[in-house]
This record gives C-alpha cells, structure tokens and sequence, in this order.
C-alpha cells in the first residue's frame, strides 16, 4: 500500500479534484486573515484540492472517496482500511 501527499496538486489535478479560488473569496482571504494562498501552496497557485481521502485501484480509478462536508473533519482510519481490503 502506498500513500501519496499531494503538495503540487498533480494528483488532484488529474482527477478533477483541485479547484481554484474565486476572486470574492481570494479576497476575502488577502484582507480578512491577511493569507496569500499562493505564497502558501507549494504550486504557487491560488489552487485547493477538494479535501476528502481516496482509495485508488491498480487501474488508477477511485475504487472509494471519503468526502466529509465539514472539511475540518477527517476519515476515520478503519474506514480507509476497509475500503483498500475490498480491493
């Protein structure tokens, strides 16, 4: 079993799930909380992932996604383990 972290996006951007911020919200970000995404992200982007974790098959598609509404929430372990031993 592999994990991968995804800090330039490249993953999440071949699977559709990155998104860019929206010029309201970018604003929002620089002015209210002083947080330039850009200089945060390792892409150098304005780029977010769409937060959730996900179980990939050896054929590369999503075999189980983990996509909490609430992103300060994460998967519960067992739940990841179960979905790889369905593989």
């Amino acid at each position: 079993m592999q994990v991968l972290s995804d800090a330039d996006l490249e993953a999440s951007a071949a699977y559709h799930l990155k998104y860019t911020v929206g010029e309201g919200y970018k604003g929002v970000l620089l002015n209210g909380f002083s947080l330039d995404l850009a200089k945060q992200n390792a892409s150098g982007t304005w780029d977010l992932p769409v937060p959730g974790t996900y179980v990939i098959n050896a054929k590369g598609a999503i075999a189980a996604a983990f996509i909490p509404l609430n992103y300060f929430r994460r998967t519960e372990p067992q739940s990841v383990l179960d979905a790889v031993k369905a593989l």
